[in-house]
């Protein structure tokens, strides 16, 4: 997956607007060259068009929100039981050997902790009836894990 912030990916944009007149001035034109050109310039809008339909936009969340790589401690609280649980928020489902230190962003809890703050308490309900209220405790950025804190994908 190709990463880009949005100043990057509106850069990229831009560079395709410019390409493309590029390959408009050098069609109208009876230069034997300009055959060559155009196909240059083709692929260059192609392989940036490319990267424009196949990239993430990347966001950086604030130091006291939780994202991508923070590491949180929160008290879970599931059938009148507490319980406070210490994790690193991730992208992705990992193996099962790391499945008790990572939360990933495609679970249920991953998706309703992005964005949170310390002292913020929630609910999360899975299935008809399980209840089960979070309060983020702390959090605290893990130096090991990507400086972006989020990725939303661009869907076409």
């Amino acid at each position: 997956m190709i990463r880009l912030t949005q100043e990057q990916f509106c850069k990229i944009a831009s560079m395709v607007e410019v390409v493309t007149k590029e390959i408009e001035k050098i069609m109208a034109s009876d230069i034997s060259i300009a055959n060559v050109e155009k196909d240059e310039r083709l692929r260059t809008k192609y392989e940036l068009e490319f990267i424009m339909n196949h990239c993430c936009i990347i966001t950086e969340f604030p130091e006291n929100e939780i994202g991508i790589g923070t590491k949180f401690n929160a008290t879970i609280v599931f059938e009148g039981k507490k319980s406070i649980i210490e994790q690193t928020l991730v992208e992705v489902n990992l193996p099962c050997d790391k499945i008790n230190s990572y939360v990933s962003l495609e679970s249920p809890l991953g998706k309703s902790i992005l964005g949170k703050k310390p002292g913020e308490t929630f609910t999360l309900k899975l299935g008809e009836s399980t209840v089960i209220t979070i309060t983020i405790n702390e959090i605290i950025k893990d130096k090991s894990m990507t400086k972006y804190d989020s990725q939303k994908c661009l869907t076409k």
